[in-house]
């Protein structure tokens, strides 16, 4: 598959997901694969710039949850200090990079 078909299905699939949709989960068979991650970010990325979607849920407890949106929303730190208390498979720079 070329860059061009790979990022023509990236929109269509993001087009698809949002067609009469306000809340999608986008999922994975594996959470430490680079090109997993890699593939669910700029899917979410296409979500927020193409559909208008605001918001990224993740599956960790509530004291990491509040340290990622205290970050998000304008709190002090780093996109990796945010990090330090999250579920491992997120403490990635590829989730650095997401929440930046």
């Amino acid at each position: 598959m070329t860059a061009l078909t790979t990022e023509t299905a990236l929109d269509d699939l993001a087009d698809a997901i949002a067609t009469g949709t306000t809340v999608a989960g986008i999922g994975e068979s594996t959470r430490f694969a680079h090109e997993t991650f890699e593939v669910r970010d700029r899917l979410f990325r296409r979500l927020v710039r193409r559909h208008g979607f605001r918001a990224l849920a993740v599956q960790d407890d509530a004291s990491a949850g509040a340290a990622l949106d205290a970050y998000v929303t304008g709190g002090a730190g780093t996109a990796q200090s945010a990090l330090a208390s999250a579920w491992r498979p997120w403490r990635t720079a590829e989730m650095a990079a997401a929440l930046e």
